[in-house]
């Protein structure tokens, strides 16, 4: 769908509960809030939201985190190599990589678990500390 020339990607996800939460913190960690969906894709939706929210969790430094995955999406649309599609990565593994690489480095800077992430991605070690 298209808005004023910008490509959006809209989804709506209806669930089952007595209120409308300000933010998803709480029932988006709790399943129970997936049960009784009607569709597969309302509970991918969600889906969706509570992985972003547990990786945000998961990550020492979460700006560290935004700032290397911006880097390495960059990267990786520019060298063609971001697609589900064509059996790339996606926006979620590249996520999931730059968080473990997060995980593994938590005291180097972004421009050095980029250079971690790559070695890594190649068989060789991490980053010199």
């Amino acid at each position: 769908m298209r808005f004023r020339g910008v490509q959006v990607d809209l989804v709506y996800a209806g669930v089952c509960l007595p209120w409308c939460p300000t933010t998803w913190s709480g029932p988006q960690r709790d399943r129970s809030v997936l049960r009784g969906l009607d569709d597969l894709a309302t509970a991918h939706s969600l889906n969706g939201i509570r992985v972003a929210d547990e990786i945000l969790r998961l990550v020492p430094e979460t700006a560290m985190f935004r700032t290397m995955l911006r880097c390495v999406n960059h990267w990786a649309k520019a060298r063609g190599v971001y697609s589900n599609v064509a059996g790339f990565l996606g926006g979620i593994g590249w996520a999931i990589l730059v968080a473990r690489m997060c995980q593994l480095y938590p005291n180097t800077s972004p421009a050095c678990c980029s250079r971690a992430s790559s070695a890594a991605l190649r068989g060789g070690s991490g980053p010199a500390r």
